[in-house]
């Protein structure tokens, strides 16, 4: 049963890279209302990177003929100016959700655009702190081609989102693209300024995009939806009321995270 705690709302998806706007639909289980999703400059009809060398050689072969490549700069100016317009063609409340690279530019994005007093909370997985933890400069700026190195990160922006907006953070410390510690990094300088809105929930395995519906995937859900009802949001009770422990545990200190830090 969804409780509607609030106004209307929906529920925008900002995807990972080597992905679509069609990612959302994996995510409906933490969307409880209308959803909304879009492409980053890039992203065309193929979802997911293949495996095998020679597939993903051929994959971003064809990036370069057909996805506009050269439009994706990684989670700065350009993608964050997508999530903007995609937030302006939406009415009423919103909460952001994101994954990865989606999860990271919503991070910019609610930092350099802090005009919009309809965003109500965000919800984000495997964010990247700086685009660096995911990968090498060369590596990078082949596969983004408007990625600049010296341009503002995630991290560098974090202080100067609205401390009244709830940030609800989750990774995997199984995750070999965007390391857990990235994402807590993320975490922890958000605590520092904002210790009742900020919240993080670390699995202990899960592949990157697959954690929601993953091993852990209960817990997950039972989470989000918690922390939902913690702040007046629409959300699935039976889930808020399983992961109400859970929520509680999701507020580490920052001499615990740090020690933390230091195993991961």
């Amino acid at each position: 049963m969804i409780a509607q705690k609030t106004n209307y709302i929906t529920y925008l998806f900002a995807h990972g890279a080597f992905d679509n706007g069609t990612q959302a639909k994996k995510y409906t289980p933490l969307m409880p209302g209308e959803t909304s999703s879009f492409h980053f400059p890039e992203a065309n009809k193929m979802q997911y990177m293949p495996k095998g060398l020679l597939k993903r050689l051929r994959f971003l072969k064809s990036l370069r003929k057909v996805n506009k490549l050269w439009r994706g700069n990684l989670a700065q100016t350009k993608d964050i100016a997508t999530i903007h317009r995609a937030c302006g063609k939406i009415k009423g409340s919103k909460v952001l959700t994101g994954m990865s690279r989606g999860a990271a530019t919503i991070v910019s994005y609610l930092a350099l655009r802090q005009e919009d007093p309809s965003i109500k909370a965000a919800v984000l997985e495997s964010p990247f702190a700086q685009q660096s933890d995911t990968g090498s400069y060369p590596l990078l700026k082949a596969l983004f081609w408007r990625y600049k190195k010296r341009e503002a990160t995630p991290l560098d922006l974090l202080d100067q989102v609205d401390k009244n907006i709830p940030m609800f953070f989750v990774c995997s410390k199984k995750d070999q693209r965007v390391p857990a510690k990235s994402t807590i990094h993320l975490y922890k300088k958000r605590r520092e300024t904002a210790p009742d809105n900020t919240y993080l929930l670390v699995l202990p395995e899960g592949k990157h995009s697959k954690l929601v519906k993953g091993k852990h995937k209960e817990v997950y859900h039972a989470a989000v939806h918690a922390f939902y009802e913690k702040h007046d949001l629409p959300h699935d009770a039976k889930l808020a009321e399983n992961g109400s422990s859970i929520l509680e545990q999701c507020q580490p200190d920052i001499d615990t995270i740090s020690d933390y830090l230091q195993t991961v």
